[in-house]
C-alpha cells in the first residue's frame, strides 16, 4: 500500500469523484451539467483503502485523535501547512471522514488516490464481499465470471466516453445512440417473430407424430407449454428475480430510471413463443415493447450514459420494438410517448431532447424490420366497406366504440381475478400454475371454439373479410375475455394487444347485425365495424 507512487486516479474513479461531488452539490438534480456521461454503473472500490492513521482518512464513526488530525496528510491535503488548516474538521464523505481536506470533492480525490495506491484488487476485479486483509483493506479477486463482467462494463465505458468525445455534440451522441437502439430493437423483435413462427411448427409437428392422441393433444398443447413457462419462471426468479412482462414492466422501469435486465428480456421472448405457439390465448406485441426496452436499458447503461438518458433510450427501444413489429414508426412513438412516458421525464418528453430520439430510433428499427422480412402486412381488410348511409351509421359506430369500452376494464378485471385466484393457492407450485391456465384453455378450444386458441387472428381475418357471423362473434368476444384471463392470470407470457383486437372485431361485427337490421340494406360492411371496434 505504501509503494504505490503518487499516481493520478484512474478514469473510473474520476468519473465517481465527479459524480458525489455533483450530487452533494445538487442532491435535487442528479442530471446537473457537471455530470460526466459515465456517472452510471460504475463499480470503483473505495471502501478497500487502509485505514492508518498516518494517511488522514477513517471511517466516519472512529474518534479521530488530535496526533491523526495533525498527520502529514492531513497538512497536505490541503495544499498548506498552516495551523489553521490542521485544525479544520473532517470532511465526511459517506463512509470515511478525511482529515485536511478543503471540501468534500477534495476528500473523494484523497479517496481515489489512496485507493489507487492500495492495488488492482481494490478496484476494478476487487470482490468487496469477501476482504484478505481488513487491515489493510486489500481484497480478494473476483472469479473468473466476475471479472469478464466487470471488464465488459468497462469496456462499454470506454467505449462511449471516447465515442462522446470523437462526436463533440451531445444532442447528435444521442440520436446517434438512438440509431443504434433502434437498429438493435428492431433486430431483436425480427428474431422474436422469427422463433414464434418455429415454435408454432413445433406444436402441431408434435401432434401428427402422435395421431393416436387427437383431441386430447389439443387440450393438452396448451397445457405442456404453460409447463414449460412454468419452468422458465421458476430459473428466472432464482437467478434474475421477476421477468419484465410487457407495457406494465416498461412503465414501471420508466419510473425506477430506466433499468432493466437483459437475461430477463430474453426469457420474456422465449417463454412468449412457448406460450402462443402452445395455443395460449396472447399475443406478442406486448413483449416485443418490453423486449425493445429492455435494449434500450442495456445499450444505454453499457456505454455509460446519464439516467435520464437511460429512460430515454428505453423509450427509444420501446418505440423501436413496436415500429419494428408492425411496420409502423409514428404508430411506436405515439404509443411510447401516451403510454409510456406520460410525465415520466420529468414533464418534458415533448421536448426536442426526448422526442426526436424516439422518432430516429422507431424509423431504424422499422427498416432493420423491412430488412430482415421485407414488404408485410399484419392484417388485410376486404376491398371498399363503405356504405352509403355513413352518417345514419355514426350512431352505431360510437355505440361500437362504447361496446369496446365497457369490454375493455372488463377484461382488466376479469385476468386481476383470475390472477389474484391464482396466486391464493399457496400449496401449488410455481410451474404447475401455468400449465393449469394451459389445460383451462385447451378444453375450451376444444369443446367450443378453435379459434380461442392462440393470438385469435383467423378471427380476426373472417371479421374483416365480412364472413363472422354476429351471433358466433358475441360468443367469441366473451370466450376471448376468460381464455386470455386464464392464459395471462395462470402465469403465461405474452401481451394483450392482440386478444383486445379480436374482441374489438367481434363487437364490431356483432353491431353491424343491430344497424342493418335497423336501417336495412346499403349499410357499410361488417368489416368496416370491425376496423371501428378494433380501434375502439
Amino acid at each position: 500500500a505504501e509503494g504505490g507512487g503518487a499516481s493520478e486516479p484512474s478514469l473510473e474513479l474520476e468519473i465517481e469523484v465527479e459524480r458525489e461531488a455533483q450530487a452533494a452539490d445538487d442532491p435535487h438534480d442528479p442530471d446537473g451539467p457537471r455530470r460526466k456521461r459515465q456517472s452510471a454503473g460504475l463499480h470503483p472500490s473505495l471502501s478497500g483503502i487502509p485505514l492508518r492513521e498516518d494517511s488522514g482518512i477513517f471511517p466516519v464513526d472512529a474518534e479521530i485523535s488530535s496526533a491523526a488530525a495533525s498527520s502529514p496528510a492531513a497538512s497536505q491535503s490541503g495544499g498548506a501547512t498552516s495551523s489553521a488548516r490542521r485544525r479544520r474538521a473532517p470532511v465526511s464523505t459517506g463512509s470515511f471522514a478525511v482529515v485536511g481536506a478543503k471540501s468534500r470533492t477534495n476528500a473523494l480525490r484523497t479517496l481515489a488516490n489512496a485507493a489507487l495506491r492500495t492495488g488492482v484488487h481494490t478496484g476494478l476485479l476487487a470482490d468487496p464481499e469477501h476482504p484478505k486483509d481488513n487491515k489493510t483493506g486489500f481484497y480478494k479477486p473476483l472469479p473468473t465470471t466476475g471479472r469478464i463482467v466487470r471488464l465488459w462494463e468497462e469496456l462499454g465505458l470506454r467505449l462511449g466516453q471516447r465515442f462522446a468525445e470523437a462526436v463533440g455534440d451531445d444532442h447528435v451522441y444521442l440520436l446517434i445512440m438512438a440509431v443504434i437502439v433502434g437498429v438493435a430493437s428492431g433486430a431483436t423483435a425480427g428474431l422474436l417473430l422469427l422463433w414464434i413462427a418455429s415454435a408454432v411448427e413445433i406444436f402441431p409437428a408434435v401432434g401428427k407424430a402422435f395421431p393416436s392422441f387427437g383431441w386430447i393433444y389439443l387440450i393438452l398443447a396448451p397445457a405442456l407449454g404453460g409447463l414449460m413457462v412454468g419452468g422458465l419462471r421458476i430459473l428466472a426468479r432464482r437467478w434474475l428475480g421477476e421477468i419484465p412482462e410487457g407495457i406494465p414492466a416498461v412503465i414501471e422501469a420508466v419510473a425506477q430510471r430506466g433499468h432493466l435486465k437483459g437475461a430477463s428480456g430474453g426469457l420474456l421472448g422465449l417463454g412468449t413463443g412457448l406460450t402462443i405457439a402452445s395455443g395460449g390465448s396472447v399475443g406478442h406485441e406486448g413483449p416485443t415493447v418490453a423486449i425493445g426496452a429492455t435494449v434500450g436499458s442495456v445499450l444505454a447503461r453499457f456505454f455509460g450514459l446519464r439516467m435520464r438518458r437511460q429512460t430515454t433510450m428505453v423509450g427509444a427501444g420501446c418505440a423501436a420494438g413496436l415500429a419494428a413489429a408492425f411496420n409502423a414508426p409514428l404508430a411506436g412513438v405515439i404509443f411510447t410517448v401516451e403510454v409510456v412516458f406520460k410525465r415520466s421525464v420529468g414533464g418534458n418528453v415533448g421536448s426536442m431532447s426526448v422526442f426526436t430520439p424516439l422518432i430516429v430510433a422507431a424509423v431504424a428499427g422499422t427498416f432493420t424490420s423491412y430488412a430482415i422480412f421485407g414488404e408485410r402486412t399484419e392484417l388485410v381488410a376486404a376491398g371498399d366497406v363503405a356504405g352509403d348511409r355513413l352518417l345514419l351509421e355514426m350512431v352505431f359506430f360510437l355505440a361500437v366504440a362504447v361496446v369496446a369500452g365497457l369490454l375493455s376494464p372488463l377484461m382488466s378485471r376479469v385476468i386481476l381475478a383470475v390472477s389474484d385466484l391464482f396466486e391464493r393457492i399457496e400449496k401449488l407450485p410455481l410451474w404447475i400454475k401455468p400449465a393449469l391456465g394451459g389445460l383451462g384453455v385447451g378444453l375450451m378450444g376444444t369443446v367450443l371454439f378453435t379459434d380461442l386458441l392462440g393470438p385469435g387472428r383467423g378471427i380476426i381475418s373472417s371479421a374483416l373479410s365480412s364472413e363472422l357471423a354476429w351471433q358466433i362473434a358475441i360468443a367469441l368476444a366473451l370466450l376471448k375475455i376468460v381464455a386470455t384471463a386464464l392464459t395471462i392470470g395462470s402465469g403465461g407470457m405474452g401481451g394483450v394487444f392482440m386478444p383486445s383486437l379480436v374482441i374489438g372485431a367481434c363487437v364490431g361485427t356483432a353491431v353491424h347485425a343491430l344497424a342493418e337490421l335497423t336501417l336495412g340494406p346499403g349499410v357499410s360492411q361488417p368489416a368496416a365495424y370491425a376496423l371501428v371496434g378494433m380501434g375502439a
